[in-house]
């Protein structure tokens, strides 16, 4: 399954709603959307490109969030039992 958002040139699409997240199967229902909709830009691609690097980072706290529970292991950190080391 792949997910995708369309804009509409027009401004308004009676048959895909803008902004919206489809999922579609395979690949060839999204070529004919776009086949029969020849105002609908596909706009999924410029979220990817620019959340790469969000994610990235929003990965790397939770995994550090998931191996570290905060409140709970605050007196083993203090006392030196748990050392952070970030990979």
């Amino acid at each position: 399954m792949k997910y995708y958002a369309f804009r509409s040139e027009h401004g308004y699409n009676s048959t895909i709603r803008e902004g919206k997240l489809h999922k579609f199967t395979s690949s060839e229902t999204l070529k004919y959307i776009l086949e029969t909709n020849v105002d609908l830009v596909e706009i999924t691609s410029i979220f990817r490109i620019h959340m790469v690097s969000h994610m990235y980072w929003r990965s790397k706290y939770k995994k550090f969030k998931k191996k570290y529970n905060l409140p709970s292991d605050l007196y083993k950190r203090e006392t030196g039992c748990i050392h952070f080391h970030l990979n």
